[in-house]
């Protein structure tokens, strides 16, 4: 299989809706993206922009495919050109990718930044380091489907109601019972400790910022507004019953885009389960819990309480490395939906709080509820 990546940069946060608005709609009306296996993607590596990936084992039928979206990206582009002539400010898109580098921990080369509206091909190299090449690419066509059946619903709602439609998104996978769980806890109780380890993990790691940088940044970690606020103090534990009764009663706009998100969490489910089960799937040390803790020593008072409280050989087990990859897909999601990194541990520390609201401990409690559900590192 050949693999090519036609990347279209675009730096305006609007015109990159609009944008990703275009290629929902061109879907919409000639399926095009199913119909030939095309990927979609967002990326920041050489500038902002979107990324259609193109495969095929003729290289005939790659150039043709290769053609194909380069007319549809140019068209899109003399569109936007008509009514966004303004200069672009590279040297803070500069400082952008810079950031995004060191959050993200990208050994790689990410500069010069290529010029706005201007579209590029390569070569793409879809290996992962970790899984095999066909489940690498299985996972970018579920969440290419995904995106764009929910996308034009997304890019339509506000600000505060876009943030509220992840947040669900998110509380639906971190209750969402694998095949490989033999849990007799709540999976969102489980799911709470990995998602407040994220947190807590960001927050480490911008303890060195300057102190203004770092107090702006925390704060946007929090509630901002009071839909966020009745969501996770009034709503959450009821989004939570109607998740667990298959959304029978429930009665929301977003009812359709929420049940077909959850049947992709099911494929990947099934995908990544087997993939584990072949050894298709492979977790280094590297990636491992305890070289989390052998590499950090200023850990969070959380972190240190894991560790305390919890016997770290369970981290290990295919439950636990089958959640991991789910959370780390979702994670992938969220720049087609625009959401940023401080998004990404906004999510995380809002399911926490609804979390906590809804079991009414904090969690110290919650992590000592947890280990007493262990025995020597296995579920019982």
């Amino acid at each position: 299989m050949i693999f090519k990546e036609i990347c279209f940069f675009i730096y305006d946060k609007s015109v990159m809706e609009k944008a990703i608005n275009y290629l929902c709609h061109v879907n919409w009306k000639t399926n095009i993206f199913k119909d030939n296996g095309l990927i979609i993607k967002k990326g920041w590596v050489n500038g902002l922009h979107i990324k259609i990936i193109v495969s095929s084992d003729n290289i005939n039928n790659l150039e043709r495919m290769e053609f194909i979206v380069h007319s549809y990206l140019e068209n899109l582009r003399d569109e936007l050109m008509k009514n966004n002539v303004e200069e672009i400010d590279y040297d803070k898109f500069e400082n952008v990718v810079n950031n995004l580098a060191i959050l993200e921990n990208y050994k790689g080369e990410y500069l010069p930044l290529a010029a706005q509206f201007s579209i590029s091909s390569n070569e793409y190299n879809h290996q992962s380091g970790m899984k095999d090449a066909k489940i690498g690419i299985k996972e970018e066509e579920i969440l290419t489907e995904l995106f764009l059946e929910v996308g034009s619903y997304y890019y339509h709602l506000t600000s505060e109601q876009r943030l509220i439609f992840l947040l669900k998104l998110f509380t639906i996978l971190g209750d969402y019972k694998s095949l490989s769980s033999k849990s007799t806890i709540q999976p969102i109780n489980e799911s709470y400790l990995s998602y407040k380890s994220h947190l807590e993990g960001f927050k480490q790691q911008i303890k060195h910022y300057p102190f203004e940088t770092r107090k702006k940044i925390l704060n946007n970690l929090e509630v901002k507004n009071q839909v966020e606020e009745e969501f996770i103090n009034e709503n959450f534990g009821e989004f939570l019953n109607h998740y667990r009764n298959d959304f029978k009663n429930y009665e929301e706009i977003d009812k359709g885009y929420l049940i077909y998100y959850l049947n992709a969490v099911k494929e990947l489910d099934a995908l990544y389960y087997v993939g584990l089960k072949n050894n298709q799937i492979t977790f280094n040390q590297g990636q491992s819990i305890s070289q989390f803790y052998e590499d950090n020593t200023d850990l969070s008072e959380f972190h240190k309480s894991i560790n305390e409280h919890v016997n770290l050989d369970f981290y290990n087990t295919e439950e636990v490395l089958l959640g991991r990859l789910l959370v780390n897909w979702f994670y992938t999601l969220l720049p087609l939906f625009s959401a940023s990194v401080l998004t990404k541990n906004k999510l995380c520390n809002l399911v926490c709080r609804g979390v906590e609201r809804v079991e009414n401990k904090n969690y110290l409690e919650l992590i000592k509820d947890f280990s007493e559900t262990l025995d020597g590192g296995i579920r019982t």
